[in-house]
């Protein structure tokens, strides 16, 4: 679950993602993952972001997006074409 404390209340998880850009920490929180997991995919280049001095202080929506795709297509790929 996104953390109340990073998201405004008014902001639901759908409203969330009409945000044009996001933290890791952000986008972590709105997808209910740890950021680990969204700082491990920029580093691999599985999600666009912008890296400044070794942190990640932008990730626009579209690469979000984009990710989230893919990782959808990689979950319904059968296990023999992963």
């Amino acid at each position: 679950m996104p953390d109340p404390a990073r998201i405004p209340e008014h902001l639901s998880v759908l409203e969330s993602l009409n945000r044009d850009h996001f933290t890791a920490e952000e986008l972590a929180d709105v997808l209910g993952v740890s950021t680990s997991v969204v700082r491990e995919a920029v580093r691999r280049g599985e999600l666009n972001g912008y890296i400044v001095e070794h942190r990640i202080v932008d990730i626009p929506r579209t690469a979000a997006i984009a990710w989230l795709k893919q990782r959808m297509e990689d979950v319904n790929k059968p296990l023999r074409q992963r």
